[in-house]
C-alpha cells in the first residue's frame, strides 16, 4: 500500500519537547549541565544528499548553546520573533512600511518581496537577501528531543507496519511543508535514513524520502556550498546541498558577515546577492529564488507520489485549494485521506467540506489535534 504522511505548520506548532537553541557567546555563557552529549545530536550529511545521525556534542565552534522551550510560531508569530531578534530588519519600521504584515504575514511578505527584490535598488535587494537569511537562520535553530508528537507518530507508524527501521520503505513517503527540520529529526531518532533528493538510496534499505516542496532552512545552494564567493542569480538556479547543523551555522555566520560588509561599504558588483538558501518565500505561491531546478524536481516527485497514494495522512495542513500546486494532486489522487486538523469554527467546517467534496477519494476527519489523533491511535492502514 502506498502511503504518504504530510505535515504542515499545525503539526510543528503543537506538542511538547520542542526546543529553540540559541547561540551564546562562550565568554558569557555558563557551562550548563542541563543537557548532555547524548541529547545534543547533530545532523550529518553524505554526498547523496541524505542525512545520518552523528554525535554533535553540546558545543559549536567554542560557543555554548542555551535553550528555551516552545514551538515554532505561525505567521504573525514569526514576524514577532524575528522583530525581537533583528529589530533593524524585521522591526516596527518594516512592519509599518509594509502595512499588511500585522494582519496577513504572507501578504506583507509579498509586498516586501515586490518592493525590495523585484523593483528595489541594489541596496534594497541586499537588505532583502539579508532579511531572508535571518529568517532561514531562525528556523534552522529549532531542534527537538525524543518525547515529541513527531516521535510518537513514528512509533505508531512503525508498530503498524507503515514504515520500517530495517526493511524496504519504498511504498512510504513523508512530505513536510515546514522550513524547520523537526520531522526529519524524529525520523533520524527512529533509526531511519532521510532522503531529500531521490526516491531511494540503494545503499540503505531503511531510507525514506522526505519531500519539502517549499524548500528548507538547511538547503544551501550548491553554487556556494563550501565557498565564500558571491554567486550570480544564474549560479543559484540549479541544485542545493542539505547541510548538517554545525556546517549550516558556520555557513550562515559567514554569509551574514559578508552581507553586512557588502551593505556597509556599498560593495555592489553586478547583481545583488540572492538569499542563498533554497527556502521558498513565505508568501502566496511560495516562489523560490534559489535552487529552482532542484525544488521543481522535488515538487514533481511530490505530485507523483500524492497522485499514486492509496492512503494520505494530513497533519496540521489547511486545505487551501487555491494553492493548486499542492492541492490539485490531493484532489485527484489518494484513494483515502485521513485529515487531522481543527474543524470547530464555521469557517473551518466550510473549508473542510469544500475540500472533502472536491476530493475523488474518501476523506475522513479523524481528529481536531495531533495529540488527539495520537491518543486515539489512528495511524494505521
Amino acid at each position: 500500500m502506498r502511503t504518504v504522511v504530510m505535515v504542515g505548520a499545525g503539526a510543528s506548532c503543537e506538542g511538547p519537547g520542542v526546543f529553540h537553541f540559541e547561540k551564546a557567546e562562550s565568554d558569557q555563557a555558563e557551562r550548563s549541565n542541563s543537557f548532555g552529549v547524548e541529547e545534543a545530536i547533530s545532523f550529518g550529511v553524505d554526498g547523496a544528499g541524505g542525512f545520518y545521525i552523528g554525535n554533535g556534542g553540546v558545543r559549536s565552534n567554542g560557543d555554548y548553546m542555551t535553550r528555551k522551550t516552545g514551538n515554532p510560531p505561525l505567521g504573525k508569530g514569526v514576524l514577532a520573533a524575528l522583530a525581537e531578534e533583528h529589530e533593524d530588519y524585521w522591526g516596527e519600521s518594516v512592519q509599518e512600511y509594509f502595512g499588511k504584515f500585522p494582519s496577513d504575514f504572507e501578504k506583507g511578505m509579498e509586498l516586501m518581496y515586490r518592493s525590495m527584490w523585484v523593483d528595489g535598488s541594489e541596496d534594497q535587494k541586499n537588505r532583502f537577501s539579508y532579511s531572508i537569511l535571518l529568517m532561514a537562520e531562525y528556523f534552522s535553530r529549532w531542534n527537538c528531543y525524543r518525547d515529541t508528537f513527531y516521535a510518537r507518530l513514528l512509533t505508531q507508524l512503525i508498530q503498524n507496519d507503515l514504515i520500517s527501521t530495517s526493511g524496504d520503505n519504498s511504498s512510504t513517503t513523508f512530505v513536510s511543508l515546514n522550513y524547520e527540520n523537526l520531522l526529519e529529526r524524529a525520523i533520524f531518532d527512529a533509526g531511519i535514513f532521510v532522503l531529500h533528493h531521490s526516491r531511494k538510496d540503494t545503499r540503505r534499505e531503511n531510507s525514506v524520502p522526505v519531500w519539502k516542496p517549499h524548500g528548507s532552512s538547511n538547503f544551501v545552494a550548491s553554487a556556494v556550498t563550501g565557498t565564500s564567493r558571491y554567486p550570480t542569480e544564474e549560479d543559484l538556479d540549479g541544485g542545493f546541498h542539505p547541510e548538517n547543523r554545525d556546517a549550516l551555522q558556520n555557513y550562515l555566520r559567514r554569509m551574514r558577515s559578508a552581507l553586512e560588509e557588502r551593505m556597509k561599504e556599498k560593495l555592489i558588483t553586478g547583481n545583488a546577492l540572492p538569499p542563498l538558501i533554497a527556502m521558498s518565500l513565505y508568501m502566496p505561491d511560495k516562489p523560490t529564488i534559489v535552487g529552482r531546478t532542484a525544488i521543481d524536481s522535488i515538487r514533481d516527485s511530490y505530485r507523483r507520489d500524492i497522485e499514486a497514494a492509496d492512503l494520505l495522512i494530513m497533519i496540521g495542513v489547511r486545505p487551501v485549494l487555491d494553492d493548486h500546486r499542492l492541492f490539485d494532486p490531493v484532489l485527484i489522487g489518494p484513494k483515502r485521506i485521513l485529515y487531522i486538523g481543527r474543524v470547530t469554527q464555521d469557517w473551518e467546517r466550510r473549508e473542510f467540506e469544500d475540500f472533502r467534496s472536491g476530493c475523488k477519494g474518501s476523506v475522513e476527519h479523524v481528529a481536531n489535534t495531533f495529540e488527539e489523533a495520537l491518543n486515539r491511535g489512528v495511524f494505521h492502514a
